[in-house]
């Protein structure tokens, strides 16, 4: 590596210092958190360039050797001596992926402060176990796109914005593209309700009233669109409860109106007629489909995404068929 690339680094490493600086507690507590895996900021860069020139200088005595017709053993390059440089390799490719990830995690936090989802108050300082775990997983990671999703696993664990067990871990660290997209599109269909606290997958509405507004063309839609979400593909992740049954999902009502959140965007549901569906000393039946396990909360906790737009317009279509409408909420869940 040339001076000047190294010199890059370090000026790059320095920003990322100030930036972490300029977060307050936040900051602080991130910062010691990828000093556990990755090590001092400045220090990696140095490591790495030292790495780089054994590989490349065992690499090049490699060559030399077999241009003169030499084996590895003929040259006297012992399995001590391979096996280190195999090490040296191997090492250097941990410190990469996990320089990465802290990079994710730092865009994460900036992120989560620039929305106010996250102040110093909810700042939180992981345990060293969790962090070891983390970090030893976290070098294995080499795509792109799964660096990101560990950036922000550190992000909204310390951040408080998430809680994050060493059981998800082990989850996200096997978890494959096909299982992640699936994962993905789930987060845009999920209802969050905060009393009584329920995290579901709604896929089936209740009839009508009158008798003769059926929803059983929009339960239909709804299964269609939606039977990828649907046991095995992720109840054998231990994504959905294991209930036996169709998970039943209620709401409270508060001065005429039930509040709601889909993929994180939050709504309040109005009765025109001032009757709900199931309505049980102040609580209505919204629907039923899957519970979400803590560990499938978890997962969710980690994606930001939209509402799905198709299955959003067959609910509010549903809703309108029990004398229900949605709009953008007024006050936060």
């Amino acid at each position: 590596m040339r001076n000047d690339e190294g010199k890059k680094l370090s000026l790059s490493a320095s920003a990322e210092i100030k930036d972490l600086l300029g977060l307050g507690d936040i900051g602080k507590t991130l910062l010691a958190a990828i000093e556990r895996g990755v090590g001092k900021l400045l220090g990696p860069m140095q490591r790495r360039r030292e790495n780089q020139v054994e590989i490349a200088a065992a690499y090049q005595w490699q060559k030399f050797a077999e241009d003169a017709g030499l084996s590895l053993k003929t040259a006297a390059v012992d399995l001590g001596e391979r096996t280190s440089v195999r090490l040296i390799a191997e090492q250097t490719g941990i410190q990469a992926n996990r320089e990465a990830i802290a990079a994710e995690a730092l865009q994460d936090v900036k992120l989560l402060v620039h929305e106010g989802r996250a102040t110093d108050t909810s700042a939180r300082q992981p345990d060293t176990e969790w962090l070891d775990r983390y970090w030893r997983l976290a070098g294995e990671i080499s795509r792109s796109d799964f660096q990101a999703l560990w950036g922000r696993v550190l992000a909204r664990k310390i951040t408080g914005t998430a809680d994050i067990g060493a059981r998800t871990l082990d989850f996200v660290s096997t978890l494959s593209r096909s299982e992640a997209r699936l994962i993905e599109r789930l987060a845009a269909c999920v209802c969050y309700v905060q009393d009584p606290e329920d995290w579901a997958f709604i896929h089936s509405l209740p009839n009508g009233f009158p008798k003769n507004t059926p929803n059983e063309v929009i339960n239909n839609k709804l299964a269609m669109m939606t039977v990828d979400l649907r046991d095995p593909n992720l109840g054998s992740l231990g994504i959905y409860h294991e209930e036996g049954f169709a998970h039943s999902t209620y709401i409270k009502i508060v001065d005429g109106k039930a509040r709601i959140s889909i993929a994180g965007k939050q709504f309040e549901i109005s009765s025109s007629s001032g009757k709900w569906p199931g309505d049980y000393e102040g609580y209505c039946h919204l629907g039923s489909g899957h519970g979400v396990s803590q560990l499938g909360r978890e997962l969710l906790a980690l994606i930001d995404v939209q509402p799905n737009n198709e299955y959003l317009e067959v609910l509010v279509a549903g809703l309108v068929n029990l004398g229900l409408r949605l709009d953008p909420a007024t006050q936060t869940i």
